[in-house]
């Protein structure tokens, strides 16, 4: 489950991320925008901290 933004901690990831070099995060809007253009997103999560398929 992801139950937090890996970067900031916000309660409230969005977004499931993979980066160029193969790390993946979980990240709330905020910490996702400035970067999304870099970044592929995996999957969405919802509001319970689990994937959306």
């Amino acid at each position: 489950m992801f139950t937090h933004c890996d970067r900031c901690g916000n309660d409230h990831p969005g977004q499931l991320v993979r980066h160029d070099d193969g790390a993946q995060e979980a990240l709330c809007f905020t910490c996702w925008n400035p970067i999304r253009g870099t970044v592929k997103v995996l999957n969405w999560i919802n509001k319970h901290g689990k994937l959306q398929f």
